[in-house]
């Protein structure tokens, strides 16, 4: 699936989730709790980055992010921070230990923005490949990712390339998504999306 999209997701603060998979089926259908409500809350993931961000201002160019490791992100923004990166390389390897985690709280995206905390990113590309390896997440009410001229590709099962819960707003604008395996698509969560445009 390789779609261009320009479009504003907002996702409602209560952390319901409907997203839509190839088919039409909810995104995580094979999760424990059935790609539903959350169990246990936030306590119930530990986010960490490779590349971690909190409660600063910083803006980088032409780097790369990279992790290898299962459950976590290339970069994560938490605490307030805000991040600005302008033609990054980010990719993941891992796995999640946890669909509802991945899937509620962002664990194991590429790209995570917590509570309060935002990222910005223009140019470059985000890849992950690992199992529930979502490709940008915003989680928690006030968080956002920003997102322009960007190329995403998830290619592994139920990879999302952009997902918002728990309050959270994704803003795309001409960015290309490419999903590759079950339950993957191009974006996902409980989602209100204005204005939107996509071609296949």
């Amino acid at each position: 699936h390789i779609m261009a999209w320009s479009t504003t997701i907002v996702a409602p603060p209560d952390g319901a989730m409907a997203g839509q998979g190839p088919g039409g089926r909810p995104p995580d259908m094979d999760a424990p709790n059935g790609g539903g409500q959350p169990q246990g809350g936030a306590a119930a993931c530990k986010l960490i980055g490779a590349f971690t961000v909190t409660g600063k201002t910083l803006r980088t160019a032409a780097q790369t992010y990279a992790s290898r490791r299962d459950d976590v992100s290339a970069v994560y923004v938490c605490s307030g921070g805000a991040l600005t990166l302008a033609a990054p390389t980010i990719s993941t390897t891992g796995n999640t230990s946890s669909q509802n985690g991945s899937s509620f709280f962002g664990l194991n995206a590429a790209v995570l923005a917590d509570e309060r905390s935002s990222v910005a990113i223009e140019g470059g590309t985000i890849t992950t490949s690992g199992e529930s390896a979502n490709g940008a997440f915003a989680t928690g009410k006030g968080s956002e990712v920003r997102l322009s001229n960007v190329a995403i590709r998830a290619t592994g099962g139920g990879g999302h390339g952009v997902m918002a819960t728990r309050g959270g707003t994704v803003v795309l604008s001409d960015v290309t998504i490419d999903t590759r395996r079950e339950h993957g698509a191009a974006g996902g969560s409980g989602v209100r999306a204005s204005p939107a445009r996509r071609s296949s």
